[in-house]
């Protein structure tokens, strides 16, 4: 899982190279930064203001202008998010009743909505970075990653999440109706 979370920042180069000035970086220092800044702020606690803060402290050092840090920063940070959110909704889309806390309280339509939800605004988010280049919330401009980019952040926060989920399943105690996915 770690070794996944060492490609979190790849999306954020890629989309901080497109600016005019950017400096080579080796896979290397981008693993490192990476690794650093997931393993100091889980420890550290306030993931996203720990994890920042290590970034911009060592992209700072490597010359990386600071609009490439927000971009690197961005795209790692929501990296994860997008994963979540996109495993989360496939498992509500199609087997509902293994929420193990939702389950069987909620009716499953309504968790099946949500599922749809969530894949929903996935899909929107990829489709969005792909057709336009910039998205105007609130009168600000944000810049978008493009369709590959945007498919690469859900690729890896859904490997890190499926094999965070492997590590757990397999230390929990056996039960008949435990299964992987619940």
């Amino acid at each position: 899982s770690l070794c996944v979370m060492m490609a979190y920042d790849v999306p954020g180069i890629l989309f901080a190279r497109r600016l005019v000035s950017f400096p080579s970086l080796k896979p290397q220092r981008v693993a490192l930064a990476s690794f650093c800044a997931y393993a100091l702020s889980h420890v550290l606690g306030a993931p996203a203001l720990s994890a920042a803060a290590i970034r911009v402290r060592l992209y700072a050092h490597w010359m990386v202008p600071p609009a490439g840090i927000a971009r690197i920063i961005a795209l790692s940070g929501s990296t994860f998010s997008i994963g979540l959110s996109s495993l989360l909704g496939v498992i509500l889309l199609l087997r509902p009743m293994d929420m193990p806390l939702f389950g069987h309280a909620v009716p499953p339509w309504s968790l099946r909505a949500v599922g749809a939800a969530l894949v929903a605004f996935l899909f929107f988010y990829v489709v969005a970075a792909q057709q336009r280049g910039v998205l105007t919330i609130w009168g600000r401009r944000i810049n978008l990653p493009g369709c590959r980019l945007a498919f690469l952040q859900v690729l890896l926060a859904c490997a890190d999440t499926g094999i965070a989920c492997a590590i757990l399943f397999a230390v929990l105690p056996s039960h008949p109706h435990l299964t992987y996915l619940r």
